[in-house]
């Protein structure tokens, strides 16, 4: 379980890809604010890809990877009407993890779990 960063105030819930998706807004997913309790104290999704990654800057719908051991994997956050947003790890899987990694230009894609979260 990781802690929400600080900066962070919404997440993107319960998102479920196909795997085809090549955005991660092209998902099924909830919106929702963290002050609803529903994803407070819990897990969000995380990936590893198999390329590194560019700093991103908040353009509609892009992601970066925040806190990883490396850059090419870490907490998945979405730019969401120009804030950036973490996501629950609610029925997030391999499938969601394999649309982030192709939306940040890598192949591959596997959901991972990293250490406490102290925010950016």
């Amino acid at each position: 379980n990781t802690r929400r960063p600080a900066s962070v105030t919404m997440y993107l819930g319960m998102v479920h890809c196909s795997g085809s998706e090549s955005s991660l807004l092209n998902c099924n997913y909830t919106q929702s604010s963290f002050s609803d309790g529903n994803c407070e104290g819990g897990s969000f999704g995380e990936v590893v890809c198999q390329v590194n990654t560019d700093v991103t800057p908040c353009e509609h719908g892009a992601i970066r990877l925040q806190e990883g051991n490396s850059l090419y994997e870490g907490r998945v956050e979405v730019c969401f009407e120009d804030h950036w947003a973490t996501i629950c790890d609610h029925q997030w899987n391999k499938k969601d993890a394999e649309v982030a990694c192709r939306q940040l230009g890598h192949s591959g894609g596997q959901t991972a779990i990293f250490g406490l979260s102290n925010g950016p």
